[in-house]
């Protein structure tokens, strides 16, 4: 069987579901299903685990915001009858809109992958305008692409719940986890990047991710300020950031007078991303909305201890295994404060959440409940729509 996923950018300093869809990708080809992947925009990959001849970048066009981009339709007519399926990933722009419609006009049938873009703070969190805005592209184009769908598939149960209270969709919706491990990690020496060296000289706790307002750093730095977290250790921020968010918060940093332990790192991947998580002493994580979260479940790969807040949709799941905290400022103080410091529980976290992933979220298990999940899906209705047209 063959699937083709349709993404909206293909650079993995952007975040979203990229990495998700090319390690899952991967699993799939040894249990007999080939994929490809097309999106707009340059092509930034590290470690790509798939061939780059299976990963098509289209050209964008005005707007970008948008990305709006003919010629992903055309690449899209050409070759979309090649595929047994197609998995469209995310909401509420082009790439979704002409992936649904090229599905439709070669009767390729497709599934949506929200990704948390269908839930109150994404939908009505960000203010009243792109409320509007929303509201209308739902009842202009979302509710068909949705409509059409042979399955609307969320990555976790809140997420789904969450997704019902938005706009009303009457159509098969399922729960499938997205991402998986390959077992424990190898521990890796060192890092390559001395930038990384310098920042990692002590012990720290890290943030690891794109930088963006929901994942609420702001909030973060102001606690760990409040905390008076001693002098020796540090907070290293590490992930791709638009150059006035990465302003604003180094400007807190040191408007809060915590500028000589925060360390602000780039976008980082492979063995410099391993080495980081190997060697924090916790990944926090307190972010506004998260419908997975990829880096906890990395974090917990690499034998490190995750404080999440509770708005990440994995601390449904994760309850015992990770510190989970409500979104106010005394919960964040009080444990950088004290259990931050607190060697047996972290060890005792490390062990649970090891325990917790490789019984849960091991790569082989997970691919194959989507192999399953793909090929009902798609090869009977495949199968039915060439008896139609023959």
């Amino acid at each position: 069987m063959r699937i083709l996923h349709v993404l909206h950018l293909l650079d993995q300093r952007s975040g979203g579901p990229l990495r998700t869809v090319l390690e899952l990708s991967d699993s799939w080809s040894t249990q007999g299903m080939e994929c490809e992947a097309v999106g707009v925009g340059k092509t930034d990959i590290p470690d790509n685990p798939l061939q780059d001849s299976a990963v098509y970048s289209c050209r964008i066009s005005f707007p970008q915001s948008y990305l709006y981009s003919p010629h992903l339709r055309m690449w899209l007519r050409e070759n979309v009858q090649r595929f047994d399926g197609v998995v469209i990933h995310g909401m509420w722009l082009y790439p979704n809109l002409v992936g649904a419609q090229e599905c439709l006009r070669a009767r390729v049938p497709y599934v949506c992958l929200p990704h948390g873009m269908l839930e109150p703070w994404a939908v009505r969190g960000q203010g009243w305008l792109k409320y509007v805005k929303k509201y209308l592209y739902w009842h202009l184009n979302e509710k068909r692409i949705f409509g059409n769908s042979e399955c609307v598939v969320f990555t976790t149960k809140r997420e789904y719940e969450l997704g019902k209270t938005i706009f009303p969709f009457p159509l098969l919706s399922t729960v499938l986890p997205p991402f998986g491990v390959h077992g424990l990690a190898t521990p890796v020496p060192r890092p390559l990047s001395i930038p990384i060296q310098k920042a990692t000289g002590s012990k720290y706790a890290l943030f690891l991710g794109r930088l963006h307002y929901k994942k609420n750093l702001d909030f973060l730095l102001r606690a760990w300020a409040q905390a008076g977290v001693q002098r020796n250790f540090r907070l290293v921020v590490a992930g791709p950031a638009q150059d006035n968010y990465l302003s604003e918060l180094k400007e807190l940093s040191k408007h809060l007078k915590i500028s000589d332990q925060v360390f602000f790192l780039d976008f980082v991947s492979g063995n410099d991303k391993l080495y980081l998580l190997q060697n924090a002493q916790w990944l926090l994580l307190p972010s506004k909305q998260e419908s997975f979260g990829i880096t906890v479940l990395e974090a917990l790969q690499n034998g490190c201890p995750v404080v999440i807040s509770d708005k990440v949709f994995l601390a449904d799941e994760l309850k015992n295994h990770a510190v989970i905290l409500k979104l106010n400022l005394e919960d964040w103080v009080c444990f950088l404060s004290g259990e931050m410091m607190n060697e047996e529980l972290r060890r005792n976290y490390i062990e649970s959440g090891r325990s917790f992933l490789l019984e849960n979220y091991e790569i082989r298990r997970i691919a194959k409940l989507w192999n399953a999940f793909l090929m009902s899906l798609f090869s009977l209705r495949r199968h039915a729509g060439k008896a139609v047209t023959s």
